[in-house]
């Protein structure tokens, strides 16, 4: 990816989530720097590290609720006890 390609936004001027996802992950490859990796995005590194910690707090809680996110979880539980 080239310095041109940028961050991939919406009409609005937000990042697309997938390509927050590509940033974080790349840095886990751990091929690039996590300078070089905000460089040809064009975000600020305080940017990708608010990234990286939603991604992994995100993880941590899908993880902790057996695959499920906090509220899949709780609709399963509503389900079972209404049924």
């Amino acid at each position: 990816m080239t310095k041109s390609d940028g961050a991939k936004k919406s009409r609005r001027g937000r990042i697309w989530p997938r390509h927050k996802v590509e940033a974080v992950l790349e840095s886990f490859r751990g091929e690039k720097s996590i300078a070089e990796i905000c460089q040809e995005r064009g975000i600020a590194q305080s940017t990708f590290f608010e990234w990286r910690e939603r991604f992994l707090k995100g993880a941590e809680e899908y993880m902790s609720h057996g695959g499920m996110s906090a509220s899949e979880r709780q609709v399963r539980d509503d389900v079972k006890r209404l049924e």
